[in-house]
């Protein structure tokens, strides 16, 4: 670990205050991180726990904590990825370039209990619930709190909160560039997300007209349509690089994904989310270590519905407004737009379930040109 974040020992707490705490605000937390960020940058902090301990403590909040192989793990992958944005990533002879994957600027492993900044106390019952349970203080562990510190670029805003303020064009290229960026990532480094939810999809402005990406001689090129793709948070990502595997064992987590013991009612009241994280343990069947890459293929379905859904949302308001019939020329461009938008979605739909990696899909588009009629991937 030490050799990789290149210090001798952990840093103290006001080592990443020095150099980050005059904007630092905290965004948010999940179940293995919280994440801290300034205008520059992203600091996402991972609770550690040896796995000696972990081992020891029966709870079932403990498969919530991260050990310090799962986290150098992540960071591996996180810093790997971002290699991608070099001008000419080799490997295996072959080159590869793609501007997906956020910058991992630097990592630290800080020694201290203290949280970065301090959070707002919870002021509704929901908050006081989503408080997690602290298994050092909890037990009354009296060793210090380790986190390690990724620091990223900030890739911009949660597609989750801005889906429907962009435009049905710009949905396209955002799908375009994930399918692009995936399939780079599994050539280049047999890179499988497998947790691709749009919480995990940050988008930025851009101001220039095309994002290029490289597949080993070709140049591949994505009309931006003003809006630039970064793909975060590696916890339960899977890489391999010269040789090595970098993974997360999820085998505790998914033993309750069994398909055939739910009844249809159950299903039907189930997030789509819930769907994709089952049909990707069936694929895995436990295997977390080997390269499964139709389990991108799964997350870019899960994608597609959530731009779909985006766009039905959008139609049916326009269709349902009486004053639709007398709205300029802006407005029935906008809304021929968001219908072709949604068409296409369909058909991706109808090709997405055979195939079996992002560039399976990807040749699918690029081979059926009514498949890329909206917002044309170029390959020179």
């Amino acid at each position: 670990m030490f050799e990789v974040i290149k210090f001798k020992s952990p840093v103290q707490f006001d080592t990443i205050l020095a150099k980050y705490n005059d904007e630092l605000q905290h965004i948010g937390s999940g179940s293995y991180a919280d994440v801290y960020g300034t205008k520059i940058y992203i600091l996402k902090s991972i609770r550690l726990m040896p796995q000696v301990l972990m081992n020891r403590i029966q709870s079932s909040t403990i498969s919530r904590t991260t050990s310090y192989l799962d986290a150098f793990n992540e960071f591996q992958i996180s810093w790997l990825l971002s290699k991608l944005q070099q001008k000419k990533f080799t490997v295996k002879n072959q080159t590869y370039g793609c501007q997906i994957f956020p910058k991992v600027i630097c990592c630290y492993l800080l020694n201290d209990n203290n949280q970065i900044v301090k959070q707002k106390p919870p002021k509704t019952f929901s908050a006081i619930e989503s408080i997690r349970f602290d298994i050092f203080d909890d037990f009354f562990l009296k060793v210090p709190r380790e986190n390690l510190i990724i620091v990223m670029e900030n890739g911009g805003r949660l597609l989750s909160d801005v889906i429907d303020q962009i435009n049905s064009l710009a949905l396209i290229s955002i799908l375009k560039q994930i399918i692009v960026g995936m399939m780079i990532a599994e050539f280049a480094l047999e890179f499988e997300h497998r947790d691709l939810h749009s919480g995990n999809i940050l988008v930025k402005d851009y101001k220039h007209a095309t994002i290029k990406c490289q597949l080993n001689k070709k140049s591949i090129l994505i009309p931006s349509h003003g809006y630039q793709v970064k793909l975060i948070d590696t916890t339960f990502s899977r890489l391999k690089y010269k040789d090595v595997v970098y993974f997360k064992d999820m085998t505790s987590l998914f033993e309750n994904f069994d398909g055939e013991e739910s009844g249809n009612k159950e299903k039907a009241k189930r997030k789509m989310q819930d769907f994709i994280y089952e049909q990707m343990a069936q694929t895995i069947k436990n295997d977390w270590s080997e390269f499964f890459p139709k389990t991108n293929v799964l997350w870019i379905k899960y994608v597609i519905y959530k731009l779909q859904k985006s766009l039905s949302n959008r139609i049916k308001m326009n269709r349902t407004d009486h004053r639709i019939s007398s709205a300029n020329e802006q407005n029935k461009r906008t809304l021929s737009n968001e219908m072709a938008a949604h068409r296409l979605m369909e058909e991706y739909n109808q090709i997405i379930d055979k195939c079996s990696s992002s560039y399976d899909f990807f040749r699918n588009i690029i081979n059926r040109p009514s498949l890329n009629n909206l917002v044309p991937i170029m390959i020179l």
